[in-house]
């Protein structure tokens, strides 16, 4: 059910509610939004974006100061305003002045995208490489079963929640349910004579995590954080038999996280490349992930 819930939102994405610019100021001009345009913190390339203008929109901006390169302004929107810098260029040619100050009057409100503050919602393609050195099953019908060394793969669709705290700082909430294939060598414990047989291993995982990220430069950033992963059903395939998860215990994994991507933005949507590193502190043998990730986020 989570992973139909999961595909379903990743299909029919839900886009929240846009910042409205709807307050009204006399030196506020009115301006068409032909191409996008990327404002950013200070006048600097490498410095991180706080809102996008998307084509075909249409805001109220408050020139503040011209520079050689940059023009800063300030942004109205619903909540007070958006301060931070664009370059000359990209303005001339990506805005066109509809409505001086002077001639503002109480219209419609118009929207624009903000990567400064608010809600963003997301649906993560994650291709992952499982690690684990050892692991000790209990089946009933062959006792104890000790695995060696196990490696696999381990795919994942992931929904999140985001929100901005400032230009440098999101935390993010997300829900994910990860298939875990691994194959590796299996021994009965306390049978010095057993010969190790291949052994196969499927698990079915819903996880819950949490992340902090912080934007280096430009549209780079790096995250810290946890994932809580509860095994839904797991079946071992070993000494000629399959064992269910009705014969086993389900596992748990705590894993603590860190992960660095780059944003790419366009108008409708942020595509994110990433990369994430997981470690499972609850477990006393060794388990890593390493996930690779493309993120949509709306």
């Amino acid at each position: 059910m989570i992973r139909i819930i999961l595909w379903l939102m990743l299909i029919f994405p839900f886009v929240p509610e846009e910042i409205l610019a709807t307050e009204q100021s006399p030196v506020a001009d009115r301006y068409e939004i032909i191409e996008m345009i990327i404002v950013r913190k200070s006048a600097s390339q490498s410095s991180s974006p706080v809102a996008v203008l998307s084509p075909d929109s249409f805001v109220e901006v408050w020139i503040k100061e011209e520079l050689p390169k940059w023009i800063k302004l300030m942004i109205k929107t619903k909540r007070g305003g958006i301060e931070g810098y664009a370059q000359q260029s990209d303005w001339i040619r990506g805005a066109r002045l509809q409505i001086q100050g002077d001639r503002l009057t109480a219209e419609k409100p118009q929207t624009i995208e903000s990567a400064s503050k608010g809600f963003r919602w997301g649906m993560a393609l994650v291709g992952g490489f499982f690690y684990q050195t050892s692991r000790k099953f209990e089946s009933e019908s062959s006792g104890s079963v000790m695995i060696g060394a196990m490696s696999g793969i381990s795919p994942c669709l992931e929904a999140f929640l985001q929100y901005s705290v400032t230009p440098e700082w999101i935390v993010q909430a997300r829900i994910n349910n990860r298939l875990v294939d691994q194959k590796g060598e299996a021994t009965l414990s306390g049978s010095s004579s057993a010969v190790p047989t291949k052994v196969t291993i499927r698990q079915e995982f819903i996880g819950f995590g949490v992340s902090f990220r912080r934007y280096l430069s430009s549209l780079g950033w790096w995250d810290f954080g946890m994932e809580v992963d509860r095994g839904q059903s797991v079946k071992v395939e070993y000494f000629g038999e399959s064992v269910e998860d009705a014969e086993l215990t389900l596992p748990l994994f705590v894993l603590v996280q860190g992960s660095g991507g780059y944003d790419f933005m366009t108008t409708y949507t942020t595509i994110s490349p990433q990369v994430r590193l997981s470690y499972a502190a609850n477990l006393s043998t060794p388990t890593m992930l390493i996930d690779f990730l493309v993120a949509f986020s709306f």
